[in-house]
């Protein structure tokens, strides 16, 4: 009987021996100096950001004879070192786990705190060896039931190599994300295989907002950058007070001769035909879903509107040329009434002083012949009522 359950054991041992022979011992990355972001220019566009990290046993293969999971902690530091000094809450949890690390699918790195870069390295820096299964979905479970208590707009990262990973509770845990109308979701693909190409790009295609990004090319010290700006700031020149002139009585930087919106609230920022536009406020092609970044927007406008208590607005929806002109007229009165519904519920803005109206695609202010003109054009203004 000894003797039998010896060879019993044998299968078991060369598994383990062919797994252990598959995974890729601890290398050093060395990635470019990061850029310095200025913080004098930027500002942070978003008010919280979370870190999910896959620890999973697949992140301990290599990829260009380096672990991916060595590659993965070296681009969650170099987007931090990348990042600018700013006044937003961070957070970061790994998933997956090797049984020495922790017998938990999902472990708070860095639980939520005001932003330094000494606590995000910690964070990454905390789980040094991958493995385990790869529970994204209980991750993004784990960190819906936390942000729906936050304050403001999140932004989620998400770096992993997307494989052996289940599609439909994936999207279950971000479809619940998706409700809360503040968040963000960005992916980071650690390695080239399709099958987590195809998983990353349906979490960033069924999402609506957020894209994928490889972390070879983020690798780069100009496109991380890049990401960074698009995923946490905005350009605090964008947001300057106009400057009034000569021939300007409402004092928005556009002549009264070309000023197809008089009487504008002084100091807020306009197009080149004098509407208050709601900056980062577009919406997807043929959709009304306010986005986390046009939220952020709403934000600035109820402070504006509160401060000019005698004044009533026209809430304008617009779209593009796509598509028929009655289905276009009802989806940019859906858009108007998305934003009048944000202004009231969550600004506390009277309804008296607010009303709601679609032009459809009939006051585009850029072209329709391109998808930036287009996208320029899916948008909201808002108008002064005399």
């Amino acid at each position: 009987m000894k003797s039998l359950r010896g060879l019993q054991l044998i299968p078991v041992i060369l598994v383990a021996l062919l797994f252990a022979g598959c995974a890729a011992k601890t290398t050093k990355v060395t990635l470019p100096e990061a850029k310095k972001i200025s913080s004098e220019k930027y500002t942070n566009k978003v008010d919280n950001f979370m870190v999910l990290m896959d620890a999973s046993s697949s992140m301990s293969y290599s990829y260009k004879n380096q672990v991916k999971y060595d590659i993965a902690r070296s681009i969650a530091e170099y987007m931090n070192q990348t990042m600018p000094d700013m006044k937003i809450n961070g957070a970061m949890k790994t998933f997956g786990h090797a049984s020495e690390v922790t017998s938990k699918n999902v472990m708070d790195t860095y639980v939520k705190a005001p932003y330094t870069k000494a606590a995000l390295t910690a964070g990454i820096d905390k789980v040094k060896v991958p493995g385990g299964l790869s529970p994204l979905s209980e991750a993004i479970d784990s960190s819906y039931e936390e942000i729906k208590s936050y304050k403001g707009t999140t932004s989620v990262v998400i770096i992993s190599d997307g494989e052996e990973m289940t599609t439909g509770a994936t999207t279950d845990a971000l479809d619940k994300l998706k409700k809360l109308g503040t968040v963000c979701v960005y992916t980071i693909h650690v390695g080239d295989s399709q099958e987590g190409t195809r998983f990353l790009k349906e979490i960033s295609g069924n999402y609506g907002c957020g894209f994928v990004v490889n972390a070879e090319e983020l690798a780069s010290p100009d496109k991380m950058d890049l990401f960074v700006k698009k995923v946490f700031l905005k350009d605090k020149v964008a947001s300057a007070a106009p400057v009034a002139m000569e021939g300007d009585k409402d004092g928005d930087g556009v002549k009264d001769s070309k000023d197809e919106c008089p009487d504008t609230p002084k100091g807020i920022r306009v197009n080149e035909k004098g509407c208050w536009v709601i900056g980062d406020l577009y919406f997807d092609s043929g959709k009304a879903d306010l986005k986390p970044a046009g939220i952020a927007a709403l934000d600035t406008v109820i402070s504006i509107i509160k401060n000019a208590e005698d004044l009533k607005f026209e809430i304008q929806g617009h779209t593009d040329t796509d598509g028929k002109r009655e289905s276009n007229m009802k989806l940019s009165e859906k858009r108007a009434n998305a934003v009048m519904d944000y202004l009231v519920k969550k600004g506390g803005i009277a309804p008296s002083r607010l009303t709601a109206k679609g032009y459809g695609p009939d006051k585009p202010i850029a072209t329709n012949k391109t998808a930036a003109g287009k996208a320029k054009n899916r948008r909201v203004q808002l108008d002064r009522i005399k």
